[in-house]
């Protein structure tokens, strides 16, 4: 279990619940991704804790909505940093371990803004980076097809912590674009609105 956003603390009461509840073994490992040696060295703490890598989902990224004219270099680094190098040194040491394994399955988090310009929030570098994840993910799963799948996601706004600044002012405008004229629910991907709504 590798958990990006969370307190250290916070991950492994997180893991022991799911360990308690599912009947499996837990860990947590805190990683900096857009360190390749401390992926590299995460990901073979993993193997060697638990013998294999079945699914590895990367999920770790960051944002900085501005027009390029207002975004500072360092704020186009960082994003880079995260958003493509930490992708590409997750996706190189997991799929390793797959090779090795002879299967395994790399889900990419990528975003809505790979496929579209949003409007009305001017941030072509966070789009331009996404779009590098949906293509790095199509690539892989011509590259990996003999021993691995390849999938990726493309989530829109969801109202989650890690957004939370953001609901109130950005997205809300961007909902006013959405079918549904809001922004996404973690309940609606995570199984409470299926049994909720019997």
């Amino acid at each position: 279990m590798l958990r990006y956003s969370m307190q250290e603390q916070k991950s492994a009461e997180r893991a022991a619940t799911l360990a308690q509840q599912h009947g499996v073994r837990t860990h947590t490992y805190s990683i900096d991704i857009t360190d390749p040696s401390a992926v590299k060295a995460g990901i073979a703490q993993v193997v060697a804790d638990f013998g294999r890598i079945d699914v590895f989902i990367a999920n770790a990224g960051t944002g900085d909505s501005k027009p390029l004219l207002e975004q500072s270099l360092e704020s186009y680094s960082n994003l880079m940093k995260t958003n493509v190098d930490g992708m590409v040194y997750c996706a190189k040491y997991a799929g390793e371990v797959f090779k090795a394994q002879g299967s395994g399955n790399l889900i990419l988090t990528s975003s809505i803004s790979a496929h579209i310009v949003n409007v009305p929030v001017d941030q072509p570098i966070y789009n331009g980076t996404k779009a590098f994840v949906s293509h790095l993910g199509k690539s892989l799963a011509r590259e990996w097809r003999e021993f691995a799948r390849v999938n990726i996601v493309s989530p829109g706004f969801f109202d989650t912590k890690v957004c939370a600044g953001c609901i109130s002012s950005l997205a809300l405008k961007t909902c006013c674009y959405c079918h549904l004229v809001r922004s996404g629910l973690t309940c609606c991907v995570d199984g409470r609105w299926a049994s909720s709504h019997h």
